[in-house]
């Protein structure tokens, strides 16, 4: 069973919205919580608190925080990107190899190969529920696979090219497990968001909390802000879930890998 998180059922819409929401009401209670304990005290309250220090301090340890999270994501999808590409060789390869095997057995094993081609392309389009379904079927043609290649072997053990095939097809089992783990489960914590968020909330508070403990107007400056940190946090979302997303992995090469299979099926 995979493990999905509450964040993968989130529109991206709605969690940019959610976090725009957060992040300007958060600047605007501030605000509003120091330009009233400048009008109650007569801006007398905090002279000597290096408040301007502290909001420093903190829109820093958020800028590093952030930084620390996206490129973290960034990573991992490159590592998808990577494995993604690898998978396809490794599949184009099994296929080819599977000329090899005794007669009754290559064309079975092409013809589940295709399969395979298409259920890995139609994950790159299928959201949660879906995807779950195209794993399970994936990993059925696996066992399928690996079977019939152990009965292919043991009707030719003096064979050296039939070895080549269960190589390829062992390789592509593996880099299936591979990426299985680095676009689902090998995720960025939930304890990382959830502190990045309190985190985000205390800083755009203690922004708009200095602007009216000095009482100045609106500060169109921090909610400018708070919208470069929202799109920011967005794009890091958006690297770091699996799925049909905005910076999706780019399915062509498994396209290619389909149509060059179905035009050299009989």
């Amino acid at each position: 069973m995979l493990e999905w998180t509450t964040l993968d059922f989130l529109p991206e819409w709605l969690f940019f919205l959610c976090s725009l929401a957060l992040s300007v009401g958060a600047v605007e209670a501030g605000y509003r919580f120091g330009l009233y304990r400048y009008q109650s005290t007569q801006g007398e309250a905090e002279k000597e608190t290096p408040t301007g220090s502290i909001v420093a301090a903190t829109l820093g340890l958020l800028a590093f925080l952030l930084a620390f999270t996206f490129s973290m994501a960034a990573n991992r999808f490159e590592n998808r990107r990577e494995l993604f590409q690898r998978e396809v060789d490794a599949i184009g390869t099994t296929y080819l190899r599977a000329d090899f095997l005794p007669e009754d057995h290559g064309p079975k094993a092409a013809a589940w190969l295709r399969e395979y081609v298409d259920l890995r392309v139609e994950a790159t389009r299928a959201n949660a529920a879906d995807l779950e379904k195209l794993i399970r079927r994936s990993e059925e043609l696996h066992e399928i696979l690996w079977r019939d290649a152990v009965i292919a072997a043991k009707k030719v053990p003096d064979s050296h090219v039939v070895p080549l095939y269960v190589t390829s097809l062992n390789e592509m089992i593996d880099l299936h497990s591979e990426r299985l783990t680095a676009a689902i489960r090998a995720r960025i914590p939930a304890r990382i968001w959830t502190g990045l968020i309190l985190v985000a909330t205390v800083a755009m508070f203690s922004a708009g909390y200095q602007a009216g403990l000095v009482n100045s107007s609106r500060p169109f400056s921090s909610l400018g802000m708070a919208f470069c940190f929202v799109i920011a946090l967005q794009l890091t979302l958006e690297l770091d879930r699996p799925g049909d997303r905005i910076l999706t992995l780019n399915p062509q090469a498994m396209i290619d890998l389909q149509e060059s299979m179905k035009k050299g099926a009989p």
